[in-house]
């Protein structure tokens, strides 16, 4: 390094936020997905995305979308995990 001068940034690269990925346990991954116990608003968001539903919602949809995990659908909203109504799944998850 040259005193005086600060390029300690010079040749480092950052690379791009879709190149992330959120990690989850595994097992826990699991349990969410065989929970089918979910709220009326993420039923309604996962049908939608799944083009099972009304398409006129798909507009109040932009921070939900799908994943699929053990060929089971895992909804997300704003990129996180949801939990399904299950009180052991929140309860450790909260």
């Amino acid at each position: 390094m040259i005193p005086n001068k600060d390029h300690d940034n010079k040749d480092i690269v950052l690379l791009p936020d879709n190149l992330f990925i959120n990690l989850i346990n595994m097992e826990l991954q699991e349990k969410i997905a065989n929970s089918m116990d979910m709220d009326i608003d993420a039923t309604d968001a996962l049908k939608v995305l799944l083009g099972q539903a009304l398409t006129h919602l798909q507009k109040d949809l932009e921070d939900w979308s799908i994943d699929i995990f053990d060929d089971k659908n895992i909804l997300f909203y704003q990129a996180k995990n949801y939990i399904p109504r299950n009180y052991n799944l929140r309860k450790k998850n909260c």
